[in-house]
């Protein structure tokens, strides 16, 4: 039988070796070792498009967006090899992370912006809600939207810089694969994006997710729905390989600021690529995490680990106090047999 000190030990180690097991096999597709976002000099995902894809409306002037930003964090975090978060701000003239993409979007979700209600999300294009969402609330709407999901539809992405490249031109090469596919998206997302007055807004001093750049395809014909080549991004090349299978190319070059320096760093942004179907729900998806998000992932991931040393540390005291009177009531019954 074992003593209290090595199953103390036993429990520990095998929490923690279950923990990093689970860490080390990820739901997340497999990719290449670089964690750099748009920094790599190439990237590649091939397996794995089930990612669920949450879309948000929301402002850096909506008080309801900063209640509900805590709760999207920790959602997003706890999941993020499971869910994409792209974050559309209005190109209202107040909210100066908005543009031309998030606005058209918005209107191919069936929400006019300037009367929506913020903050709002879909999940994989169906499901929306709007005001204050709690971690319960996103879990099932996440649930939800895996649950209709299928392993017929599938994205494989292959981007990479030209060497000789003055403007840090990265090309990214699309594989569509699915009968039901209509439309491919790409969106740029941005994290760390500052805003240098949050007291006059929602005090919200840093936003992630954000979406700087996107263009929507058709996969049946290579014809731009959606146009974002405003934000550096522009359609490349469009081959139809097969009834099921097609190729899609899309060249992106970071922009630059007045100052001549990039507006955000390359390592700071990701991607997130979906295809639809002809009911606009979202059919496969697959993202590209920033270093950002990658550094969150690890803080989640510590985190866990930590927990599971605290659940140990919990269910050893009982033990431990119990071996402690034990050698008390040892040491008692032996002295007393020395007296007699």
């Amino acid at each position: 039988m074992l003593r209290p000190q090595q199953a103390v030990a036993l429990l520990i180690s095998t929490a923690i070796m279950l923990t990093s097991i689970s860490i080390m096999n990820p739901v997340s597709a497999e990719s290449s070792d670089c964690t750099g976002g748009l920094g790599c000099d190439s990237f590649e995902v091939t397996t794995g498009s089930n990612v669920i894809v949450m879309q948000e409306l929301t402002a850096i002037w909506c008080d309801i967006c900063a209640i509900s930003n805590p709760s999207i964090n920790d959602f997003t975090s706890e999941r993020s090899a499971e869910v994409a978060r792209i974050a559309y701000h209005p190109n209202d003239g107040i909210d100066h992370l908005g543009n031309r993409f998030s606005t058209l979007q918005t209107w191919h979700l069936g929400q006019n912006p300037t009367e929506a209600e913020y903050p709002t999300i879909w999940m994989d294009g169906n499901d929306r809600m709007s005001g204050i969402f709690t971690e319960s609330q996103l879990h099932q709407a996440y649930l939800k939207s895996s649950g209709k999901r299928d392993s017929e539809n599938s994205l494989s992405i292959e981007y990479s810089k030209p060497t000789m490249s003055e403007d840090n031109e990265i090309q990214i090469s699309i594989e569509v694969v699915g009968l039901t596919a209509v439309n491919m998206t790409l969106v740029v997302t941005a994290d760390n994006v500052q805003i240098s007055n949050p007291g006059a807004f929602n005090g919200i001093k840093q936003h992630n997710d954000v979406a700087i750049a996107g263009i929507t395809v058709n996969t049946e014909n290579g014809s731009v729905e959606i146009n974002g080549s405003q934000n550096g991004l522009e359609f490349g090349s469009w081959q139809n390989i097969s009834d099921e299978k097609k190729v899609i190319v899309l060249k992106y070059t970071p922009q630059i600021d007045e100052n001549g320096e990039l507006e955000h760093s390359l390592n700071d942004l990701g991607a997130v690529i979906f295809s639809e179907d002809s009911d606009g729900n979202i059919i496969a998806a697959q993202q590209i995490h920033s270093v950002d998000n990658d550094a969150r992932g690890l803080e989640v991931t510590t985190l866990v680990l930590g927990g599971v040393a605290l659940v140990g540390l919990i269910l050893a005291t009982p033990l431990l106090k119990g071996e402690k009177r034990e050698k008390m009531r040892d040491g008692s019954d032996s002295g007393g047999n020395e007296e007699e």
